[in-house]
């Protein structure tokens, strides 16, 4: 089972099923414990406030298999802060950015989550004012 969190105005990978965040919130009830090989969430932890991003993470490493993948990230704010800062955006953009998400974490505050959650970290990539982290879930 591969499944793709997405925010409502994001399209969904071919092959997986989709899980919207809605008010920040995903409904992973459907999907019992054990049976995910693969959780794609790259870009969902900005629908999601920081008590619903660690809720979210919670649920979907009990949905994993043993030696199944989890991808989730977003924007990082120590990015975004930096970007502001240099002149990336103008006060229009950072707030039209800033205010169409409900959280932005860092990369570090995620990768301690998430191996907070019993997972491995494999991987983590930054690219622009994002990043996103690969784990798994060791089997035993």
């Amino acid at each position: 089972m591969k499944l793709h969190i997405v925010n409502p105005e994001q399209d969904t990978i071919e092959g997986y099923e989709r899980v919207d965040v809605v008010d920040g919130l995903i409904d992973l009830s459907a999907y019992a414990d054990n049976e995910c090989d693969v959780i794609l969430a790259s870009d969902s932890l900005n629908g999601m406030s920081l008590e619903q991003a660690h809720q979210a993470v919670y649920q979907m490493s009990k949905k994993m298999r043993g030696n199944a993948k989890l991808i989730v990230g977003g924007l990082d704010i120590r990015l975004i802060a930096r970007h502001i800062i240099r002149g990336g955006w103008n006060t229009q953009e950072a707030n039209q950015n800033i205010f169409a998400n409900s959280s932005c974490l860092d990369v570090n505050y995620t990768r301690n989550l998430v191996a907070s959650c019993g997972l491995s970290i494999d991987s983590t990539r930054v690219l622009g004012l994002s990043y996103e982290i690969e784990a798994t879930r060791k089997l035993g």
